[in-house]
């Protein structure tokens, strides 16, 4: 049998071996785009830590002229949520963030929304904004901000699975989440979609 000279062969090895680290660096980043997909965050998990019978209520986005800010999720007990007796029954909101934003912010824009509101007053909202900007970090695309309330233990917040702190009683509980869940909310879409299923 005559064998190609040699630059030839090295050439089809060469070939060979390209074709070889090709077909595996598509298999890794299959396999990492699989992994990837398999640890994305769900905020139930954190949620059912607090609220073991916890189930998605509603979801929907929210937009400020045209720009995607987040997506919300909802989440209730098995006793469902009625939002004329908000601090009744535990609950959590899930803020999916779609863009980068800083903790002071957050906490700045939740206070002007109780204030909008009438829910109380300018001194308290004030006291709570600083309490909140304590709390709030600085997020990301992708990051979750979640409030969980519990009857009697306040509302704890999250960003995803690492507890960041609580802020107790039913008052700042119901001015916050008035927020999202009163009648007078500055998003009434999103909160209709949000108690789509909240009911027992």
């Amino acid at each position: 049998m005559i064998r190609p000279p040699l630059p030839a062969r090295g050439l089809l090895l060469a070939n060979r071996a390209w074709r070889l680290v090709a077909n595996v660096g598509a298999t890794l980043a299959l396999l990492g785009w699989f992994s990837t997909s398999a640890l994305a965050f769900d905020a139930l998990d954190t949620v059912k830590q607090v609220i073991p019978d916890a189930r998605l209520a509603g979801t929907g986005p929210l937009t400020w002229f045209g720009l995607h800010v987040y997506d919300a999720r909802f989440y209730v007990s098995q006793a469902g949520f009625s939002p004329d007796h908000m601090t009744t029954e535990p609950f959590a909101l899930d803020l999916d963030y779609a863009h980068a934003f800083s903790g002071a912010k957050i906490a700045a824009k939740g206070q002007q929304e109780m204030d909008q509101m009438g829910i109380t007053t300018k001194q308290q909202s004030a006291a709570w904004e600083k309490q909140m900007a304590s709390l709030f970090p600085d997020v990301k695309e992708g990051d979750h901000l979640i409030g969980l309330f519990v009857p009697g233990k306040g509302t704890s917040f999250y960003l995803n699975e690492k507890l960041l702190g609580t802020i107790p009683g039913d008052d700042f509980a119901y001015a916050f989440f008035s927020v999202w869940l009163a009648a007078k909310t500055s998003a009434p879409k999103l909160r209709t979609s949000l108690l789509a299923g909240a009911a027992p």
